[in-house]
């Protein structure tokens, strides 16, 4: 077995699995916010309270949230709410494209 890199320390390991953890790990979202889960096409956020929150996937105008604004923030996408809730980015890919904020 080749050697992990650096970034990854060992955790566990048996003869058929070894576990590793990030080191020093970035979250996929900023706080307030946490990522509640989704799937290779959404991704649901939770905003604790109405503001701002870094999501790191890389910003697409064809994103899109209900209720919410989405922003180029450098190469990411910066999620803005006006209410606290549960936030679902994710991409239609249908015309016409999304306006962005309003």
């Amino acid at each position: 077995m080749r050697s992990p890199p650096g970034w990854l320390k060992p955790l566990w390991r048996d003869n058929e699995w070894a576990i590793y953890r990030v080191q020093d790990a970035v979250p996929l979202v900023s706080a307030p916010a946490t990522d509640l889960g989704g799937n290779d096409a959404e991704l649901v956020v939770r905003m604790p309270t109405a503001g701002s929150a870094t999501v790191r996937i890389i910003y697409s105008p064809w994103l899109s949230a209900p209720s919410a604004c989405l922003e180029r923030a450098g190469e990411w996408t910066r999620l803005t709410v006006r209410k606290p809730g549960n936030y679902r980015l994710g991409s239609a890919y249908h015309f016409p494209r999304p306006n962005g904020c309003t």
